[in-house]
């Protein structure tokens, strides 16, 4: 049995930058999707079988409709942060804290 050298860590950067954009690019057209907030798109892009694992929930959203309904409730909660958060933008932080205790 011959031993291998080990990978060298710039081969090892390299194979996984690699794998990174591969992925990417599959993966782009979704992300375009989710940054646009164009919930009704969604689906196109996820295979009927996707497991959408939560680090929240024990158990997985499995299948394409139960993936889509929870981007769909992540998506809207993130158009409502925004609206919040939109009149406060450039306001400094000391007068937030003051308001927030008001």
């Amino acid at each position: 049995m011959a031993l291998q050298a080990a990978p060298q860590s710039d081969d090892i950067a390299v194979h996984a930058k690699e794998r990174f954009i591969m992925n990417m690019i599959h993966a782009q057209p979704f992300l375009d999707v989710m940054h646009a907030k164009a919930s009704v798109a969604l689906e196109k892009y996820l295979d009927p079988d996707v497991t959408l694992r939560s680090p929240f929930l024990p158990e997985p959203f499995v299948g394409r409709d139960a993936v889509v309904s929870v981007l769909k409730a992540l998506l809207a909660g993130i158009v409502a942060i925004q609206q919040k958060l939109a009149p406060l933008v450039g306001v400094p932080a000391l007068e937030l804290v003051e308001r927030g205790r008001g």
